[in-house]
């Protein structure tokens, strides 16, 4: 705890084999969600499966990310999907591996990530990022009950609303989906309608508050920007009966230097700390573009993370959080150590 995970030693590689038919068939329509066959290679070992391009507005960049799920029965490191995010906006390909990093070292249920290289039928495709994928493996591998249900945001719907708009996706189940949602209902409705004076005993005994804060303070610090789009999970663990929160998309940061932009181009440092909230003044910002241009997408952000800067024991272990981390993980020091390394590591793989 309070220290970076150690650099990678090794880049693993990714062999995707996929037949030029089903590889012109994802070319011709990169945003389609329809999967082809692929056989991937990964360490000497070699498994069966289907692979589509992913993502939102990225799918048509140069450098494109693969969804891969292999076949029933099927598993490479004790894994039977995988999340290859090329990051190919991100100039230094770091915003994303920093920020995981730093909730590693900050002690936060986050995503495992390495670099691996990606090959296409023998064709080098570049440097990615292995992200985990959040799923059955991922309560194994961190420790959650099994049986435990897994929801995710859908898309621009992070917000925790009673029902999505008609511009948003509904939340999505990836675990026990014949069971309904009843326990989601149920907390969505105590999010937006629990009376503040039980609020603040009732989020210690339904939420991870210790991890939930520590994940806004990280907001905080990496200016993450696109919340309500990053598609986070949340996961309702049945014998506790208490909910986790797992953040995904932190390359969605104004930390996240365009490849678009000029070398000497500033850094954007001004984004206010009260991200996704009511109090945000990106929501102003986004209304006043929306009601113009599209008015039926309205702005949005989260009601629990505003009822939480509202409660001043709540809003005083939160900004405890950030100042514990500008001395700590986050301090310049130890910051620009750990981003030195990944940048030498990277020097020294020829990335």
């Amino acid at each position: 705890p309070g220290e970076y995970p150690p650099v990678q030693t090794r880049i693993p590689t990714f062999e995707l084999k996929i037949s030029p038919e089903h590889l012109a068939r994802l070319e011709a329509n990169p945003e389609s969600d329809e999967m082809v066959p692929v056989v991937v290679m990964l360490d000497g070992m070699e498994a069966p499966g289907v692979a589509r391009y992913r993502g939102a507005s990225t799918r048509t960049l140069p450098q494109k990310s693969f969804k891969i799920e292999l076949d029933p029965g099927y598993e490479l490191e004790d894994r039977d999907h995988f999340k290859l995010l090329a990051s190919w906006y991100d100039s230094g390909k770091l915003t994303e591996k920093f920020a995981v990093d730093l909730s590693t070292a900050l002690g936060l249920p986050v995503p495992r990530a390495r670099y691996v290289r990606v090959s296409i039928n023998g064709q080098h495709n570049g440097l990615y990022l292995d992200m985990e994928h959040v799923g059955k493996d991922y309560l194994k591998h961190h420790g959650l009950e099994r049986s435990a249900s897994i929801y995710r945001c859908g898309h621009r719907n992070c917000e925790l609303t009673l029902q999505p708009g008609a511009h948003q996706g509904d939340f999505e189940k990836k675990t026990n989906e014949d069971t309904g949602r009843a326990d989601l209902d149920a907390f969505l409705a105590w999010v937006n309608r629990s009376d503040d004076a039980d609020f603040e005993a009732k989020l210690e005994r339904a939420v991870d508050v210790e991890s939930y804060l520590g994940t806004l303070a990280v907001d905080v610090l990496i200016s993450n920007n696109l919340i309500e789009d990053s598609r986070s999970y949340w996961i309702h663990e049945h014998l506790k009966d208490g909910w986790q929160y797992v953040p995904w998309d932190l390359n969605n940061a104004q930390m996240l230097y365009w490849r678009t932009w000029e070398p000497e181009y500033p850094p954007i440092t001004n984004r206010w700390p009260q991200a996704f909230t009511a109090y945000d003044p990106w929501v102003q910002r986004l209304y006043e573009t929306r009601v113009v241009d599209r008015p039926e997408q309205r702005p949005t952000w989260s009601v629990l993370n505003t009822r939480i800067w509202d409660r001043p024991a709540l809003r005083a272990r939160l900004l405890a959080k950030v100042e514990a981390a500008l001395v700590g993980p986050f301090s310049a020091g130890k910051a620009n150590a750990h981003i030195d390394a990944l940048k030498a590591w990277g020097k020294t793989h020829g990335t």
